[in-house]
């Protein structure tokens, strides 16, 4: 192998090092707590929830902490919850 090559190789190597190390120092998305779903209404009443966001049979969301959340909603239609939703709206 002649100088070039190895050069070209060495480099090579130590770029993907540093892309590994820097990768592992990269900002990282907040994974989202779980919640049981009476433990999301009880901070939905208390106002400990900010956001909620219906997807499906999944409600995910920001807690007025800062951070995420997701629950399954085993409700089809909780009209507990949306009325709660609506009067928390209205108290901001």
């Amino acid at each position: 192998m002649n100088d070039l090559t190895r050069n070209i190789v060495l480099w090579v190597v130590i770029a993907i090092v540093l892309l590994a190390v820097f990768s592992n120092f990269g900002q990282r998305a907040a994974t989202p707590d779980k919640l049981v779903y009476s433990q999301f209404l009880t901070e939905v009443r208390s106002g400990g929830i900010r956001t909620a966001t219906f997807k499906g049979d999944m409600i995910v969301g920001e807690r007025a902490s800062g951070g995420p959340y997701v629950t399954h909603n085993p409700e089809t239609s909780n009209t507990e919850l949306i009325g709660l939703a609506r009067q928390a709206a209205r108290d901001l």
